[in-house]
């Protein structure tokens, strides 16, 4: 259970004399709840005290990240950026900088990455006092807000040099799923299988919470990962099976397909022996 904050007497005094003094316009709320949901951000990394190496994947995230503290809101390919998402992100950043007493507004930098910056959202930008400004293809810069923020179009980001495993966070992904391999770099297409293994890992989890358009995203992912199994060597796509997990799923007939004359002949030997043991 969270720790509750702690509040005077004079607290609970105000709010009554509040609910009496305003009752005839207003409907008065002590401690309302400011969240639908449990108040946590999507992504906050936190720089290392002793940071070392390169921040060279996805450079699109990565050359943007904040100095200590970087909060990103993710929308997937099935969720549109609102305008709301803006006040959000920012209220969220003045809740990090308070519980991690943070010095400096300029440590935290906030982070958008979606398929599509929506009009609305761009005009909440502008309504807010910031500069949306682009400074690569699908990356955006923004100025002249309480923190500097950066926005990131998935799909035509993903387009740029190193950055395209982006491209499986972006809606031309689920029309056109085969086209990751063409943005990804050898180890980047082994990174991308790996993430495809872990997502796949934690839905078989018993103790996971039911995840979102989690089928829509097998779908996509089982395209692209058939694809790759289908140009492995066979002994590379055989590794790591055992005989029986190899033959389980094929009929008698094709289990036995390819076997020679004396292959057949020790196989039914074979079979004459068991049929001994169990009789």
């Amino acid at each position: 259970m969270a720790e509750r904050k702690p509040y005077t007497p004079w607290h609970p005094l105000f709010v009554a004399m509040a609910q009496y003094v305003y009752r005839h316009r207003y409907t008065v709320h002590g401690e309302y709840q400011l969240t639908s949901w449990p108040l946590r951000a999507d992504i906050v990394l936190i720089e290392k005290e002793d940071p070392t190496g390169p921040l060279l994947r996805v450079p699109a995230i990565g050359k943007r990240l904040g100095p200590r503290y970087t909060l990103l809101e993710l929308k997937g390919p099935t969720d549109d950026l609102e305008c709301l998402d803006l006040p959000m992100l920012i209220s969220y950043a003045g809740l990090l900088e308070v519980k991690e007493r943070v010095a400096e507004p300029t440590d935290i930098h906030l982070m958008v990455v979606a398929s599509a910056l929506h009009p609305a959202f761009r005009r909440r930008v502008e309504q807010a006092g910031g500069h949306l400004v682009q400074h690569d293809r699908g990356q955006y810069l923004v100025d002249g807000l309480m923190y500097p923020l950066s926005c990131i179009e998935a799909g035509p980001a993903s387009e740029t040099a190193g950055n395209g495993l982006l491209y499986a966070f972006s809606r031309e992904h689920l029309r056109e799923p085969r086209k990751v391999r063409e943005r990804l770099s050898g180890d980047e297409r082994d990174l991308y299988n790996e993430l495809c293994h872990h997502i796949q890992q934690i839905r078989k989890s018993e103790n996971t919470m039911a995840m979102k358009d989690a089928e829509l995203f097998e779908r996509t992912t089982d395209e692209v990962l058939r694809e790759v199994v289908a140009g492995l060597p066979l002994e590379v796509r055989l590794r790591g099976l055992t005989a029986e997990e190899r033959l389980r799923d094929l009929p008698a007939e094709e289990r036995l397909a390819g076997l020679s004359a004396e292959e057949m002949e020790r196989l039914q030997e074979y079979l004459a022996q068991l049929k001994k043991q169990r009789h």
